[in-house]
């Protein structure tokens, strides 16, 4: 399953927007700000397969949902077939569908569904991490009200999944048991998965197996009648009790024959009905006497991505994830892209707002929203193309679209540093500076500001704020100033073009320094000298390790950075009074603001 263009009619926002998904292989990044629409996306999404795979588009906008039917047309691949679908809500369905190399051939609606099976995805698959259920309410819960009631109350065995299948945090104890099963019974058919194998025993760091204990609400299943749940439940607890356990071989022995998704499925009926939960708890003992309980989130979170790409999914699935990223921390979120890669034949759709995790994919992934009275639209990826040659790749993806959809002047400035100070004395300063209201970007280094300033002036955009470079007033500062500004005796200097006419849009300055002042200037200085000497001390208290084989002058440089860390630290608990040498700073770019 493939998708390859979508554009959206009257949904919230998205009134009118297109995404052409073709080029995106098999993943595409939805990044974009806080409140710019991208969960949108997914919601529009599963709203359109809901309405596909009930036959009826209408039939999920009931009064629950409060949402309006909306036009779109959509394009996609699933097996062999090109599928066209257009909707309006006044004429309704128009399919199309080539086959191959033949020739389009237009479809009746009634023929379309009876082929549903080769013309729609096998199943859509949607993944949230939050505590939000807006997503499941809307549109997946009448899918999993009838499959649990298929398999737990009537004991149907037509379908063996959902259609459109929500997983939230709920289901990682049936999801690791059924990846632990998978592997079981790939050992056993002598076809090991070593995908799954290193999954387990390195990403998880389970080594062995020691009990499966199961707890039970046993007063729940006696009025059900036997269906193939109920079979389950009395194989694990023949004699009802609350708790039972076992060791992995036996549990295998107990459900011999299951395939892992139909054993899941069981699992599923018995253990998510939260008001008719047969089983209440499941847990794993391993290595030392470590039970599941004791995962992190971030570990629970990467089981669920494994278990959907491996077991749940097909080659025939979309795969919706709604920042799948959250609460992983920040040196794995490359597993994320390393599992979608894995499973190439899968098409998944994310969103995230993580600069990590974006900048872990290729450009041609990445589609960036930008928001605007209300609307939002796409950006052109050569916008992105443009920044990261000229930056050299040092900012993300996130940050160049945060970049681009700013509605802010914006500071250049050489490290991190620079950025916590003045981010911080302009928040301590603001009623006095209401005017001054900046978007910060650490450049790591004066070479790049400059290198930066002088390829957007020659990139062909047109820029609407004022964008600011603010160099450290030291040797390496003042040759940058020299070399790419125009040379006059006034503080704030402009970027020159090719024929010398000053920029309207390009400014810099230096960190002002007192009147007669022959040293070397940086953020620090704008500090009382208690300040630093606080944290300079703070940094002498604990330089254990830092003599060993190394010379004074290294040792030297890395307290210095290290009292320069404590500094930026503790300057968000400093007193209004203490960036009052900051107003030096302020009152140069309230002028360039003025002109």
């Amino acid at each position: 399953m493939q998708l390859i263009y979508l554009k959206l009619g009257d949904y919230k926002n998205l009134n009118g927007l297109e995404i052409k998904f073709q080029e995106n292989e098999n993943a595409s990044v939805i990044i974009g700000n806080n409140g710019s629409g991208k969960s949108n996306i997914i919601e529009a999404i599963s709203c359109i397969f809901a309405g596909l795979y009930l036959h009826n588009p209408k039939k999920v906008l009931n009064d629950k949902t409060k949402l309006k039917p909306f036009n779109y047309t959509l394009h996609y691949t699933v097996k062999t077939n090109q599928v066209k679908i257009d909707y309006d809500t006044k004429t309704g369905w128009k399919f199309s569908v080539k086959q191959g190399e033949a020739v389009e051939v237009k479809f009746k609606e009634s023929d379309f569904f009876k082929r549903e099976d080769e013309m729609l995805p096998s199943q859509v698959i949607a993944n949230y991490s939050g505590e939000e259920s807006r997503l499941f309410n809307l549109f997946y819960e009448p899918f999993y009200q009838k499959f649990t009631s298929d398999f737990l109350k009537l004991g149907k065995l037509s379908s063996v999944t959902q259609k459109l299948y929500f997983v939230n945090k709920y289901y990682w104890e049936m999801a690791l048991l059924t990846l632990i099963y998978r592997d079981q019974t790939n050992k056993q058919l002598k076809t090991p998965n070593k995908d799954i194998e290193n999954f387990l025993t390195e990403t998880l760091g389970i080594k062995k197996y020691k009990k499966v204990h199961f707890t039970f609400n046993t007063s729940k299943y006696s009025k059900y009648q036997k269906t193939p749940t109920i079979d389950l439940v009395e194989k694990l607890n023949p004699d009802k009790v609350k708790k039972v356990e076992y060791s992995l071989k036996e549990l295998m022995q107990k459900t011999q024959g299951y395939t892992d998704k139909y054993f899941f499925n069981l699992l599923s009926t018995a253990f998510l009905p939260k008001r008719e939960k047969i089983i209440s708890e499941i847990n794993i003992v391993y290595n030392n006497d470590l039970d599941t309980l004791s995962f992190s989130e971030g570990e629970k979170k990467l089981i669920l991505l494994q278990f959907i790409l491996e077991v749940l999914a097909d080659e025939e699935t979309l795969i919706l994830f709604d920042e799948p990223d959250s609460h992983i921390h920040i040196s794995r979120k490359e597993i994320i892209k390393t599992l979608i890669n894995k499973y190439t034949s899968r098409e998944s759709v994310l969103t995230t707002h993580s600069p990590t995790l974006t900048h872990c994919f290729d450009l041609k992934h990445i589609i960036s929203i930008s928001k605007d009275n209300g609307k939002i639209s796409i950006d052109n990826n050569s916008k992105f193309e443009i920044i990261d040659k000229i930056t050299g790749g040092i900012w993300s993806y996130q940050e160049q679209n945060l970049f681009y959809s700013s509605k802010k002047d914006i500071l250049l400035v050489e490290g991190k540093h620079d950025k916590t100070h003045i981010a911080t004395a302009l928040k301590q300063l603001s009623e006095e500076y209401p005017e001054l209201d900046f978007d910060v970007y650490d450049m790591k280094g004066a070479t790049n500001i400059k290198q930066m300033m002088i390829g957007l002036a020659n990139c062909g955009q047109v820029f609407k704020h004022k964008i600011i470079a603010v160099y450290d007033n030291d040797k390496e500062g003042l040759s940058e100033i020299k070399q790419n500004f125009n040379k006059d005796n006034s503080p704030i200097l402009r970027l020159t073009d090719k024929t010398g006419n000053p920029s309207t849009t390009f400014y810099a300055i230096l960190l002002p320094k007192p009147v007669g002042s022959s040293e070397d200037y940086t953020i620090e200085n704008f500090y009382g000298s208690d300040k630093y000497e606080q944290a300079y001390t703070d940094a002498l208290t604990d330089t254990k390790g830092f003599f060993s084989n190394r010379s004074i002058e290294t040792v030297a440089e890395d307290i210095k950075l290290k009292s320069k860390n404590i500094l930026a630290d503790n300057c968000n608990a400093f007193d209004k009074n203490d960036f009052q040498n900051f107003k030096a700073l302020f009152e140069l770019l309230k002028q360039i603001k003025a002109l």
